[in-house]
């Protein structure tokens, strides 16, 4: 009886263990997959660091890469002085043909969004020119003279006062557009606009516009060659009158034409219009 009693115990036992590693198998296949480990991407943007601070981790004769925030395309650079804003140059020739293509293949005063990556890895939002002038110390690298960085609240070196496209492009590497325009009042949101539509810069604009023809307003950027404001004269509650110099690319003549605009908060931000017929007025600006 003993044995017997031995022999149900072990079948039981081993009847146990049996179920237990089914119901576990049937476990393991009812799982589903694990999922894949995000992927830490890097920000797009740089450190919206002020001039003071950016002037300390960026001090005279230090190399560091320009990338710029459209393209990606970057380049090396060395700083050779400037104490408002920096005093750059590129550091090779190929640096200076790097620089070159971002501009299409043309010098140009036009400003452009970039990130300052220092040789730690930091990366600062700035804003950069693509013309040539002044004093040059680099030899062999094919650009005659230097070209100016801006960061935030660095100023020019003639007014000592800050300068707007320089400092949307600021924003913009930082990604800190809609926060600064947040802070704008209606006069200055309308100078932020017509300084960006002269540095063919679409963001902000973008941002701006409310009201039909606002995507033509955006497609006929292209066809600026410059927009000047003017004057800007406030002639209701909400309303101005924009006196603007331009020229359309193609278009051999000067244009000088005054709009009327809209102002109106949206969101926390104001936003602009022509009168009547939304951004259409605005719009007839790139086929005069």
């Amino acid at each position: 009886m003993l044995v017997i009693k031995s022999r149900s115990v072990w079948l039981v036992t081993l009847l146990m263990v049996f179920l237990v590693m089914v119901l576990r198998g049937g476990d393991d296949r009812q799982k589903p997959p694990p999922l894949p480990a995000p992927e830490n991407k890097p920000s797009p943007y740089g450190e919206y660091l002020a001039w003071e601070d950016a002037d300390q981790v960026f001090p005279r004769y230090a190399a560091a890469t320009l990338i710029d925030f459209d393209t990606r395309l970057q380049f090396k650079v060395q700083r050779r002085a400037g104490d408002a804003h920096a005093d750059v140059q590129p550091l090779t020739a190929e640096d200076t043909e790097v620089m070159k293509r971002i501009y299409n293949g043309h010098w140009s005063w036009k400003r452009r969004a970039v990130l300052v990556r220092l040789d730690n890895g930091r990366r600062i939002a700035a804003s950069m020119h693509g013309m040539p002038h002044g004093a040059g110390a680099i030899r062999g690298n094919n650009f005659n003279g230097h070209f100016c960085v801006h960061f935030r609240g660095s100023t020019t070196h003639n007014s000592r006062r800050s300068d707007l496209s320089h400092q949307i492009m600021v924003w913009k590497a930082a990604g800190r557009e809609e926060k600064e325009l947040q802070k704008t009042g209606a006069e200055q949101t309308i100078r932020v606009f017509f300084t960006a539509l002269d540095q063919a810069e679409k963001t902000i604009p973008a941002c701006l516009l409310y009201g039909k023809g606002k995507e033509e307003v955006l497609a006929g950027l292209g066809k600026l060659e410059y927009c000047t404001l003017e004057s800007l004269r406030k002639t209701g509650p909400g309303t101005w009158r924009v006196k603007l110099r331009y020229a359309v690319k193609d278009k051999r003549q000067e244009i000088k034409r005054e709009v009327d605009i809209i102002t109106q908060k949206n969101q926390g931000v104001w936003k602009i219009r022509a009168p009547g017929d939304g951004t259409a007025a605005l719009a007839k600006l790139f086929s005069p």
